[in-house]
């Protein structure tokens, strides 16, 4: 049957209770600090389908929704592409800052809290896929360059 699996929220170190890890959505953190306010552009690339040794786990699909944008630094968001599904071997932009937008740090979250973030980002499995026994993996690549698409 056709299954849906969900990311794990992200773990960090509780500084008051070392065995009880705080958590929080998943997220990408990008600081423009140049100055030259000419923008940028945050893009993935799932280079293959996942595999399992041999095997491919075909139709499977990468999901990553409810993207939000957060700073403590005062300025205009970059826009982020949400939801957004991967296709193996083609990139797709996660943020896209203009001129003018995006200085400073900023956070693209994906869940505004953890009880979204628990369900923001999914690998979808079709039940008529083959599977095999194991760990199934694939390679993500990020790119960023520094002018907006």
């Amino acid at each position: 049957k056709d299954a849906i699996y969900w990311a794990k929220l992200d773990q960090f170190v509780n500084p008051a209770d070392k065995d009880k890890p705080l958590e929080r959505p998943n997220f990408i953190q990008v600081t423009d600090s140049r100055g030259s306010n000419v923008g940028w552009n945050l893009s993935i690339k799932q280079e293959a389908q996942f595999m399992n040794e041999e095997e491919a786990l075909d139709g499977a699909e990468l999901t990553f929704a409810k993207g939000v944008m957060s700073s403590a630094d005062n300025g205009t968001a970059p826009t982020i592409t949400s939801p957004l599904t991967l296709t193996p071997g083609e990139a797709i932009e996660v943020v896209n800052a203009e001129e003018n937008e995006g200085k400073g740090t900023w956070v693209a979250l994906f869940g505004k809290d953890n009880t979204e973030g628990a369900t923001s980002i999914s690998l979808a499995v079709p039940g008529n896929s083959k599977k095999m026994e194991g760990i199934y993996t694939t390679s993500l690549t990020w790119d960023l360059t520094d002018a907006p698409a």
